[in-house]
């Protein structure tokens, strides 16, 4: 009897122990699912496959005729994420694999259930070229959406949850889809999250700040960065506490792809997020709207737009026609710019760039082209007719 209650006891701890490490959510929609509600405004003729009677949910925008406007939505029955949610499996995400070639908006959302609304999970790009039989064009492993974390979720979210597939056709015509049926299943977050969102501001030729979300509590980050197409692993890294983060010393006009991680309790760092690309503009800027005023037989004063935040500015001017470089120049921190000792009747040329900083000029502006008044010419005798 002993022994076969110490069997019984090893059995009922390895069932508790199986249900305690289980997955709480894996609920498959085994379309074709009654509990599933078909709704919308569409051209009947048009649904291919109803998920409520068929395997796949497809339609044929193709058939709808244009123009047409059709709304149509596969929406699952209510699941409760409460207990999910009591065991820390706040990560949500739906498996599914679909066709879809051309449309205006096919989308997976999710129910609100305080607000009573329809939100956005993800938007469901274009895979495909084909024009019929979108169903029989499904081919590979499923792809699964990105999570969906209902960490912050309410009570009332939580046990109101449903999700659903979404299509709307009102500026495109396009061809059709079709989406098979969908998984969706429950995870606890890593103990390091990834980072998410990445991005770039404050570009300019030799810097930018670079900005993540951070989806866990770290408070430090591993930061990779390197020209376009750099492997992962060979660029230049640091680690840093602020986000953004400012990086300098890039080279102006240039693509530049970085990666992010985070990076938690020593040693526990999430996986590598990226690449971001982002590209580096001229910061210097050049200058515009060259002109010249107060035009006398020897002086004109040179004027210019500034393009950036330059103060000072490169001038250069001569004789009209001079080779750039081979001409007069000077730096200087007014605009306009008063010449002086210029020839009269005579046209120069004159061009501009800003100097932003210790080697970090525009590129030149010009030639703008202005004339010296003429000099009053007095002839050597006069002679009076009668």
């Amino acid at each position: 009897m002993k022994k076969i209650t110490t069997l019984i006891s090893a059995l009922a701890l390895t069932a508790f122990g199986w249900q305690a490490n289980a997955q709480i959510l894996n609920q498959a929609a085994t379309w074709p699912n009654a509990t599933w509600t078909l709704s919308g405004n569409y051209t009947p003729g048009a649904l291919l496959s109803d998920p409520t009677l068929t395997t796949n949910f497809s339609f044929d925008d193709d058939a709808a005729g244009n123009p047409s406007t059709d709304t149509i939505m596969a929406e699952s029955p209510i699941i409760d994420l409460t207990a999910a949610y009591g065991a820390g499996e706040t990560l949500l995400n739906v498996s599914y694999n679909y066709n879809y070639n051309l449309g205006d908006q096919l989308r997976l959302e999710y129910f609100d259930a305080d607000g009573g609304v329809w939100t956005t999970w993800e938007g469901i790009p274009d895979n495909s070229n084909s024009t019929i039989s979108w169903c029989a064009a499904i081919s590979g492993s499923d792809i699964i959406s990105v999570d969906l974390n209902v960490l912050s979720f309410t009570p009332t979210q939580l046990s109101g949850f449903k999700y659903r597939f979404f299509y709307e056709s009102s500026s495109t015509w396009g061809w059709g889809w079709c989406i098979s049926s969908p998984t969706i299943t429950s995870v606890a977050p890593p103990a390091c999250p990834l980072p998410n969102g990445l991005t770039a501001s404050a570009i300019m030729a030799t810097s930018a700040d670079l900005v993540w979300t951070e989806n866990g509590s770290a408070s430090s980050w591993g930061i990779e960065w390197g020209i376009v197409g750099f492997g992962q692993g060979t660029g230049t890294a640091l680690v840093t506490g602020t986000n953004p983060h400012s990086l300098t010393g890039l080279v102006s006009l240039t693509s530049y792809d970085y990666y992010v991680r985070a990076i938690c309790t020593a040693p526990d760092s999430s996986a590598w997020v990226g690449p971001y690309t982002f590209t580096t503009t001229v910061s210097c800027l050049a200058p515009t709207a060259l002109t010249a005023s107060n035009i006398t037989l020897s002086t004109a004063d040179l004027a210019w737009t500034e393009g950036g935040s330059a103060t000072s500015w490169e001038v250069e001017w001569d004789v009209a026609g001079f080779t750039l470089g081979a001409g007069n120049s000077a730096v200087t921190a007014t605009n306009p710019h008063a010449l002086t000792g210029l020839l009269a009747s005579t046209s120069y040329d004159y061009y501009v760039r800003s100097i932003c900083g210790a080697a970090d000029s525009s590129l030149w502006s010009g030639p703008y082209s202005f004339a010296t008044l003429c000099a009053v010419y007095t002839p050597a005798y006069l002679e009076t007719f009668n």
